[in-house]
């Protein structure tokens, strides 16, 4: 019965591997978000409706000039632009939402590149709006945890708004070995503190 704790250990030889059909799943994984990214990003800089105007881009000018750093998609509008991409952000939220804030501030940085009052460019939050049908809670199933739903409902408490870091530095209370810039993921996930000192 011991065993059945044990998960084992798998290893495979990265340096020396010959045979060809080995697949790498990290470098696919960084692919498919590079790609996806670039997939968002086009999306924002060109999405128009009817040819009158650049409709994301004109939006995300006019925040950054204002110092607002977000942007308001509709989910409706990435699916007729691209249904497999609208398909995978619905499907894997978590994932992929951060290709989209990651594309929106790469379009920003854009935008903004001739504007003297900017300085620097911040993370833009990407906030999704949709015309389905709402549902609510009582009718959610289990196939739809971790996807992308919209719910009705009243809200009857809501807590008090609590900052929550993307980025932080920590410092090692003995030796004072200091690791800086860590980008934290998104969602309710705080940040394990690691137990012994990497230095």
């Amino acid at each position: 019965m011991i065993s059945f704790d044990n998960p084992g250990l798998f290893y495979q030889e990265r340096f020396f591997a010959t045979d060809e059909d080995i697949q790498d799943e990290g470098r696919e994984l960084i692919a498919e978000h590079k790609e996806t990214v670039e997939l968002f990003r086009n999306f924002i800089r060109e999405y128009n409706v009817g040819g009158f105007g650049l409709v994301y881009r004109d939006q995300l000018k006019r925040n950054c000039s204002l110092g607002k750093h977000h942007v308001e998609i509709s989910v409706d509008d990435l699916k007729g632009f691209s249904e497999p991409l609208a398909n995978k952000l619905h499907q894997y939220p978590g994932r992929f939402l951060t290709a989209l804030e990651e594309a929106a501030k790469l379009v920003a940085d854009e935008v903004m590149q001739g504007v003297e009052d900017v300085a620097e460019i911040h993370d833009i939050q990407v906030t999704l709006r949709t015309d389905e049908l709402a549902q609510s809670i009582r009718q959610l199933k289990s196939a739809q945890v971790s996807r992308l739903v919209k719910i009705s409902g009243i809200i009857v408490a809501a807590s008090q708004v609590r900052a929550k870091a993307t980025r932080i530095s920590i410092q090692c209370r003995t030796c004072r070995h200091t690791i800086t810039n860590i980008d934290l993921k998104p969602g309710l996930d705080g940040f394990t503190l690691p137990r012994s000192c990497g230095a």
